[in-house]
Formats: C-alpha cells, structure tokens, sequence
C-alpha cells in the first residue's frame, strides 16, 4: 500500500508515511486532484489535517469561511472543524497530513466501486 499509486474517483493518491510508522498520530499523503473536483463537507474526529500546496490553485471552505490557497500555501484544518475544498481548473497537486488510519479508508474505498461494478456484470 505505501508508496503505491492508486486512483480515488479520479485523485491519484501516494501514501508516503503509514500511521503505523507515526505511532498512530498521522498519514502523509501525495495528492495528484483532477480540474474542479472536491469532497462533500466533512469533519475529522480523530485528528486534525494540513495541506500543503504544490502545484495549482484550490479554494477551501474552512468553519463557513472561504480562503484560496496556491502553490507554496499551507492550510491548517483543526480537528473536528468542517470543511472542504475544490481544486482550480488546472487541477492540482497538495501534499496531505491526515488524521490516524486514514489511508485505509481512501485504500479500501478506491476498490469499492470496481467490486460493484463487477458484481452486477456478474449477475446479469
């Protein structure tokens, strides 16, 4: 899993640091973002996330509140605060501090839609 490319709906993601290898206290993930892509709003209760731009142009809805980053930018979301992003028209690159163990989630929902995919060209 670590250090291996994979695609998450259209992301490319690189685990670079486990949790494991943190104590269980973060993730470090590589992110390649397609043009004007994002997440739904959402919170993380484990821990909190960083963001450091790379390459290309993101907007950030951090508490309610609009901040647009670019390349050389860091972005701070503590724990528990709601958020979400959309990448510019460019797409983008952002290296990630995550939250404990969330790599398997990205890891494990990337197969997700592939299984069910070929689950129902199976029953047909």
């Amino acid at each position: 899993m670590k250090d291996k490319l994979f695609d998450f709906h259209g992301a490319k993601f690189t685990i670079k640091v486990l949790s494991s290898e943190t104590n269980g206290t973060y993730t470090i993930l590589d992110i390649m973002h397609p043009p004007n892509i994002g997440p739904a709003l959402h919170i993380h209760p484990k821990g909190s996330e960083t963001f450091y731009i790379v390459d290309g142009d993101y907007e950030f809805i951090l508490d309610g509140k609009s901040v647009t980053v670019k390349p050389g930018d860091v972005i701070f979301v503590p724990e528990g605060v709601p958020h979400r992003f959309i990448v510019g028209y460019k797409g983008g690159h952002a290296l990630v501090i995550s939250p404990p163990e969330l790599e398997f989630y990205f890891f494990k929902v990337n197969y997700l839609p592939r299984a069910r995919f070929h689950m129902k060209q199976n029953q047909v």
